[in-house]
């Protein structure tokens, strides 16, 4: 059996879902914790559009940095909530749903675990819905995590 995947992007749900899947999933299964950053988006960098400035390499850089740290800090976070678990850390760059697809894939993985964000509907057609792209596209099961505040 594989190991699974429990992604997060540091939010409450996220770490909600990972404490709910730990208690579903039996004791001896390999868990990886995994944040998914995406590089600096060049239109901020360049300040907002295309008759600006070349992206300063430096700058790009050290965003990156920053968001590889972010993502270290979240995966940090998520594997705290997991108690005495061994987990394994993993940050990827890229496009969340994507990259969770290939990691899945790559590692023979059981399973990936999702928090639901609910964006509402224009959230929704405006970025996308990774918990979607995963049921759509990963080559395991998928469990996305709701927890209903009502």
């Amino acid at each position: 059996m594989g190991p699974v995947l429990i992604a997060t992007d540091g939010s409450q749900e996220a770490l909600d879902a990972a404490r709910s899947a730990v208690e579903l999933l039996h004791p001896d299964v390999e868990l990886v914790v995994v944040a998914c950053v995406e590089g600096p988006d060049l239109m901020d960098v360049q300040g907002g559009g295309f008759e600006g400035p070349a992206a300063d390499p430096e700058e790009l850089a050290a965003e990156e940095r920053r968001a590889i740290v972010e993502g270290q800090a979240e995966v940090a976070a998520t594997a705290r909530v997991l108690g005495d678990r061994p987990v394994t850390h993993r940050v990827l760059e890229g496009a969340t749903g994507p990259s969770l697809v290939l990691l899945a894939g790559e590692l023979g993985a059981s399973a990936i675990v999702v928090g639901s964000h609910d964006r509402g509907l224009l959230g929704r057609l405006l970025h996308g819905s990774i918990s979607h792209h995963l049921i759509d596209h990963a080559p395991c099961p998928v469990l996305v995590v709701r927890h209903d505040e009502r």
